[in-house]
């Protein structure tokens, strides 16, 4: 693993069960849900954002359900949380929504379990771009995705994107993508992977002073050099489309959802 990612701060899984231990949640549901908890995620966020987080896998997720919710964070941001059945291009789908509205993230986690078939992700976007009016249409479009066309934009890299990935380990790589920080760059690197037939397992993305340093923890061995390529600036246009989220979104009302761990 990429010296600048161990260095990152790490919740334990210990915090985390404690946490969670407080709630409704099964404690089958807790084991499945930290055994083998990848250390990507686990330096993601703080360990209370991901019990948070992990409360959304309870009760039981139907077959074809999506779940979000959007809380104000102390900083500043709004977190939105997606849980769902996992799928290759969830991530990318949920980015593309969101770069269809202009609104930039600014630190993003992803996890998947084999095991439930499962998948988790949580974006951060700055509070003053999610306006009243964009959040109406989000809450609005999110349960209807896949009966109606989604929304498109057009994504041009800016300036020069670099990617490196180390060396693969029971089919498994980190990949590390430093780049200008835009409106749809995570959109652009998620559907890269999607369209390479390369699964996201983990992720940890980290906006700072205008430029991004993004990992993800990802199962095959994508080629970095042509990832780098796809990502750098020379006056393309990539058509971004959210496509194939299934579902209903529950948990999302007219308005911001705080959401709280259930006692």
């Amino acid at each position: 693993m990429p010296a600048s990612v161990a260095s990152l701060a790490m919740a334990s899984v210990s915090e985390v069960r404690s946490l969670l231990a407080e709630t409704t949640v099964p404690q089958e549901l807790i084991d499945e849900s930290l055994v083998g908890a990848s250390a990507v995620w686990l330096m993601s966020a703080t360990a209370e954002m991901l019990a948070h987080d992990l409360v959304l896998f309870h009760p039981p997720i139907g077959p074809e359900e999506v779940r979000a919710v959007a809380h104000a964070l102390e900083d500043g941001g709004i977190r939105l949380t997606v849980a769902a059945h996992d799928r290759r291009g969830l991530l990318a789908d949920t980015a593309a929504m969101l770069a269809a509205e202009d609104l930039s993230v600014s630190a993003a986690s992803a996890m998947s379990w084999a095991g439930s078939g499962l998948a988790l992700h949580a974006l951060t976007i700055k509070r003053a771009e999610l306006s009243e009016a964009r959040w109406n249409r989000l809450s609005r479009r999110l349960p209807r995705m896949g009966q109606e066309e989604p929304p498109a934009f057009h994504f041009t890299p800016l300036g020069r994107a670099r990617v490196r990935s180390s060396p693969s380990a029971m089919g498994r790589c980190v990949v590390t993508v430093t780049a200008a920080d835009q409106v749809g760059l995570l959109w652009a690197i998620c559907r890269w992977f999607a369209d390479q037939g390369i699964s996201i397992e983990a992720a940890h993305i980290a906006a700072v002073g205008g430029q991004v340093e993004d990992h993800f923890l990802v199962v095959g061995q994508p080629d970095a050099s042509a990832l780098a390529a796809h990502l750098t600036g020379g006056g393309r246009s990539l058509p971004g489309l959210a496509v194939d989220v299934a579902g209903a979104l529950g948990g999302i009302g007219a308005g911001l959802v705080r959401r709280v761990l259930p006692r």
